[in-house]
C-alpha cells in the first residue's frame, strides 16, 4: 500500500510538470475564439497567422540543413546559459524534473536516453519546427492586439510566446549543440 502511495505522488509530480504544456494549447484556441467573435479584422489576423505558420514550417522543411546547423555563437552555449536555458530545461516535459519524477514512478522509463543520438536530434528538429511555427502563429495576433489597444492581451500573447515558443526553440538549439559534440567525440574515437 505504501509503495502505491509513493507511485501516485510521483505520478502527480509528473502531471504537475505537464500542466503548463497542456495549458499552452489554450492560447491558440483563444486566438481562434477572438477571430470568430471579434469581427473581420481578427479573421484576417487568424488567416495571416495560419499562413505565416505554414510558410514557416515549409521553409524549415526546405531549408532544414541550413537552419539546423549549429551557429558560431551557439558553439560555446554561453549565450543560452546566460539566458537561463539550463534552468528552463528543468521544468519542461522531457526535462530534468520530468524525467526524474517519471523514473521514480516507472523505473523502466528512459526518456531521451533510451534513444540513439540521431533519433534524439531528429525529435529535437521536429519539436523545434513546431515551436517556430507556434511563434510565427502568435505574431499577428500580438501585433493586432497592440495596434487595437488591447495591451493586456498583447502582453499575454508576447509572454506566452516567449515561454511556450522562444525558450523551447533555444532549448532545442542548445541540446542540438550538445548532441553534435557527443557525436563528434564518438566519431573521433
Amino acid at each position: 500500500m505504501r509503495n502505491n502511495a509513493r507511485r501516485l505522488i510521483w505520478l502527480f509530480a509528473v502531471a504537475l510538470l505537464t500542466v503548463p504544456t497542456v495549458l499552452s494549447f489554450t492560447i491558440p484556441i483563444g486566438v481562434i475564439w477572438l477571430a470568430v467573435n471579434r469581427g473581420s479584422v481578427w479573421l484576417v489576423c487568424l488567416g495571416t497567422a495560419l499562413l505565416l505558420a505554414g510558410a514557416g514550417v515549409l521553409t524549415l522543411h526546405i531549408c532544414s540543413d541550413h537552419y539546423f546547423r549549429v551557429l558560431r555563437f551557439e558553439e560555446s552555449a554561453a549565450v543560452y546559459e546566460r539566458l537561463g536555458i539550463r534552468y528552463f530545461r528543468h521544468f519542461v516535459v522531457g526535462g530534468d524534473y520530468f524525467n526524474y519524477f517519471a523514473r521514480r514512478y516507472d523505473p523502466s522509463y528512459t526518456g531521451v536516453t533510451g534513444r540513439s543520438l540521431p533519433e534524439a536530434e531528429a525529435m529535437g528538429r521536429l519539436s523545434e519546427k513546431a515551436h517556430v511555427s507556434g511563434f510565427l502563429f502568435m505574431l499577428p495576433p500580438a501585433l493586432l492586439a497592440v495596434f487595437t489597444g488591447w495591451y493586456k492581451v498583447a502582453a499575454l500573447l508576447v509572454i506566452s510566446n516567449v515561454v511556450c515558443n522562444i525558450y523551447p526553440v533555444m532549448l532545442q538549439r542548445y541540446t542540438r549543440r550538445r548532441i553534435r559534440a557527443i557525436m563528434q567525440r564518438r566519431r573521433g574515437k
